[in-house]
Parts: C-alpha cells; structure tokens; sequence
C-alpha cells in the first residue's frame, strides 16, 4: 500500500496531478477545501470522505482511496474534533 499524506496548502484541486505519478493508494490532505468545490480532482479515486469547516473559506480534512482499499470509519470518530478523522482502510 502506498500512502501520501500532502499539507498542499490550499489549492489542492490544482495540485492534485502531481500525486498521478506517485500512484498512490490512500491520500490524505490536510487543508482540503470540501469535495464539491475540487472539480475533477477526485475523479480518479474509488472512496473519499472529507471533515472540516463548510464556510466560504472553509478547510478540512480529505481521506481518499483507490480500489481494492475502502475506508471504514472507526467508533473513535466524534464529531466535535473536526479536524480528525479516524479511519481504517481495508
């Protein structure tokens, strides 16, 4: 399993090619803005699921994998830490 974990710093649907040739399994993005403003850029991935700050400027946390991995969230998930997201990939 290959796993990039990438503080981008913003910006991440115009960055996310660069992980292309890294072909990476699971990806996590730290200051992710959520999915629906990232166009295209999780085309590619089989599973995703994003926690964070849904304001204007809003940022969080993006966790996206690739088949045959899945993510299963764990009961240590609580939704006040919104930046947090525990996960298992199977």
């Amino acid at each position: 399993m290959r796993l990039i974990s990438w503080n981008c710093g913003g910006g991440f649907a115009k960055k996310a090619a660069y992980l292309d040739p890294l072909e990476p399994d699971v990806i996590v993005i730290p200051e992710s803005a959520p999915p629906e403003k990232l166009g295209n850029a999780l085309a590619s991935y089989d599973y995703y699921e994003w926690v964070g700050d849904r304001t204007p400027h809003g940022k969080g946390l993006l966790v996206a994998t690739h088949e045959p991995y899945t993510l299963t969230r764990l009961d240590a998930y609580n939704p006040v830490h919104r930046h947090i997201l525990p996960r298992e990939t199977s």
